[in-house]
């Protein structure tokens, strides 16, 4: 988990990472002077900790090895162009960010980016869904929320479909929900649940 001496404030630098069993935290963890991840993903192994450093222009995709005794910092790789306040979803070896941006975890490389148009009043959200071999982001502002599904592999767009726009394009946390049937995301003070059935070509 990512740890702070000032939890209060959403969005900042974390002051490291630890490893906890239950409540016991291993004594390895890393350094204070060290590049912070301000985003974070286990492995599909357990064995490694993807990060990302979006609170800097250094934008640099962070490697960590999960042992007995701790975590410890294993790679850092340069800037991979990615956007301030920006998360990553990784399913596998694979990460996918929500500003479009798609890393090779393994070789620390752009593999790819889907499209996206932004401004400071967009919200982008990415789900991947590997099973299925589909990545699904969303574009909220004030015109509503539109959703397209892409090729994981690819990239290559395959449908997209509208959300008619509500009060606030505030959104938070897309999912793959209802073993892939349907997408959930929240707005705030309700949540939407949209079938992946309308994102067909």
């Amino acid at each position: 988990m990512l740890y702070n001496y000032q939890p209060w404030y959403l969005v900042q630098p974390s002051d490291g990472l630890a490893v906890y069993d239950g409540a016991d935290r291993r004594p390895g963890r890393t350094g204070t002077y060290e590049i912070k991840p301000s985003s974070v993903e286990l492995s599909a192994s357990g064995s490694e900790i993807y990060g990302l450093n979006a609170l800097s222009t250094g934008f640099e995709f962070l490697k960590y090895q999960v042992h007995a005794g701790g975590v410890y910092q294993a790679q850092i790789y340069g800037s991979l162009a990615g956007a301030f306040f920006d998360q990553i979803h990784c399913p596998s070896a694979t990460c996918y960010a929500n500003s479009g941006l798609v890393i090779d975890a393994v070789t620390g490389t752009r593999a790819g980016v889907l499209p996206v148009e932004r401004d400071a009043f967009t919200t982008v959200l990415v789900a991947p869904d590997i099973e299925r071999g589909v990545v699904y982001q969303m574009v909220a502002s004030d015109d509503g929320f539109e959703i397209t599904k892409y090729d994981a592999t690819s990239f290559a767009r395959i449908a997209s479909f509208n959300v008619p726009p509500y009060l606030s394009y505030y959104v938070a946390d897309l999912l793959v929900w209802d073993d892939g049937r349907q997408l959930a995301f929240s707005t705030g003070d309700r949540i939407y649940l949209v079938p992946v059935a309308l994102l067909e070509p």
